[in-house]
């Protein structure tokens, strides 16, 4: 069992998630979760991509909202329980979307609805510890949200899907101090972007999320609301910053970090044949 424990830190480590988890099927007997808190993590994520996966492939379940020739806004089930969906086809590759999202630190320029987002953490090369901060009005105008993000390549489907987990529950993950909240905690239950590559100029762009901003001073109605409409202006902000690559401040990072993107570039690869 040790032998097989030590493997699924190594895929963990080099995010083969996948292989991990049949790894982890395999287990038998207990094992000292203290140790191996990377398993846990593991099956969460992939329990999370599932039901993404799941999610994504049903289109007949959601209802339009707003649809462009590009950018299709959708929503299901109502209060609590509501989830929001955006499609979009990019006239791009998938590199410059991947590279929008990879450098947090510049989230806050183009996401009129972010103060600031700080990577906390990198714990492997494709997952993030991540705090975003909101600039919102009042009651909200402390509110924030921490999450795990993690890319996963899933071959059959032509497509990078970026899961994130909020980590409410976590004074620490992964060696790192999750900060306390300022003011409301944003809560996200589903949270996914998935990239899917269509040719070497285009990508479809997928976006599913479910909240709770955990503030019941405010009619989750009017909150629903405006997350249903706020989302259409995301994406027209992610494709109208994707198609300003050449000669942005992204490009430039993407050439100062060769290793970083040539690995996306070589997962690409894998996943368009």
């Amino acid at each position: 069992m040790e032998e097989k424990l030590l493997e699924i830190k190594d895929h963990f480590k080099n995010e083969r998630l996948s292989s991990a988890f049949e790894l982890i099927s395999q287990l038998e007997g207990e094992y000292d979760k203290s140790q191996n808190t990377e398993i846990d993590i593991i099956k969460a994520d992939l329990e999370l991509a599932n039901e993404c996966l799941s999610l994504l492939s049903d289109l007949e379940s959601w209802t339009l909202v707003k649809q462009t020739e590009e950018i299709a806004t959708f929503t299901k089930g109502s209060s609590s329980e509501f989830i929001i969906r955006a499609e979009m086809i990019a006239d791009s590759p998938m590199l410059p979307i991947l590279a929008l999202f990879s450098e947090v630190h510049l989230l806050k320029d183009w996401v009129p609805i972010l103060k600031d987002a700080t990577c906390l953490s990198q714990p492997t090369k494709f997952r993030r510890i991540i705090q975003y901060k909101y600039n919102l009005p009042w009651p909200a105008n402390d509110m924030d949200m921490v999450v795990t993000a993690v890319g996963i390549p899933i071959a059959e489907n032509n497509s990078a899907l970026i899961v994130l987990r909020s980590l409410d529950s976590f004074s620490e993950f992964l060696g790192v101090n999750i900060p306390k909240p300022e003011g409301p905690r944003l809560t996200l239950t589903i949270g996914c972007l998935n990239l899917t590559y269509l040719g070497p100029e285009k990508t479809q762009v997928s976006l599913i999320a479910k909240s709770n901003p955990h503030m019941p001073i405010i009619p989750i109605q009017l909150i629903n609301y405006a997350t249903k409409h706020g989302v259409y202006y995301f994406m027209e902000a992610v494709r109208n910053k994707a198609n300003a690559f050449r000669g942005s401040v992204f490009e430039q990072l993407v050439e100062a970090n060769p290793n970083y993107y040539q690995e996306i570039r070589d997962r690409i690869q894998g996943i368009s044949n």
